[in-house]
């Protein structure tokens, strides 16, 4: 999968899952790059390779009815503080943005 670099980064809550259940802990970051099935998140610390992901975008929490899931792919640099992901469950609300953000549409 190739990810393209946003124009913008869009700022994202992550909280991880174990087994069915989801931590306390609440972590932030940006999507710094994108794809239909994936992308690079920077946060301020390391998730480990596996890890499974519950993503929330601020920008979309009122418009989106289901909730995007995403695991953590092994990565050679991750020396960035960054990290791709595959996302495991999107909501068509969110599949649409990531559409929108990859076509370069920005008036909708």
């Amino acid at each position: 999968t190739s990810f393209k670099p946003l124009a913008e980064e869009i700022p994202v809550q992550f909280v991880r899952l174990h087994g069915k259940q989801l931590e306390e802990a609440v972590y932030t970051g940006s999507l710094v790059q994108l794809s239909r099935r994936g992308g690079v998140i920077r946060a301020g610390e390391i998730i480990e390779p596996l890890t499974t992901l519950k993503i929330i975008i601020p920008a979309l929490e009122t418009a989106v009815s289901g909730d995007l899931f995403a695991k953590v792919l092994a990565s050679p640099a991750a020396t960035d503080r960054s990290f791709p992901v595959h996302f495991t469950a999107v909501p068509p609300e969110v599949q649409a943005f990531i559409d929108t953000q990859l076509s370069g549409d920005k008036d909708s």
